[in-house]
């Protein structure tokens, strides 16, 4: 069975978001990975309409108003609610964010959720 897939690598996003209140008085840069895995191929392949498929603008403005909606504590609760409004029937749904620390190559904190 051949798998179909819609990727959005590395969307940025400013996010007011930390553990403190100081982390959340400005705002960070959190990457975005979206990964979602057609359960049939879309109409799309075949029809070349944008209605047979998810649009890519609108998955990404669900993420940039996820992003802008309220302060956030924590990574996980952020990525949870972004799932949460991407997640459909039709589909299996990876969301990855990572916060992107200036200065810091070693590592990026991240927190992913996947859907069977």
């Amino acid at each position: 069975m051949t798998k179909a897939t819609i990727c959005i690598d590395s969307l940025e996003t400013d996010v007011y978001i930390g553990a403190t209140e100081e982390e959340r008085s400005r705002k960070q840069k959190i990457r975005w990975f979206i990964s979602i895995s057609f359960f049939d191929r879309p109409k799309a392949c075949k029809s070349d309409l944008l209605e047979d498929t998810l649009c890519y603008d609108h998955i990404v403005n669900m993420i940039v108003e996820t992003s802008n909606a309220k302060k956030y504590n924590l990574l996980e609760h952020l990525v949870e609610t972004a799932y949460k409004k991407i997640k459909s029937k039709e589909v299996r749904l990876l969301v990855r964010a990572s916060k992107v620390i200036e200065g810091l190559t070693s590592y990026c904190p991240s927190f992913e959720l996947k859907s069977d």
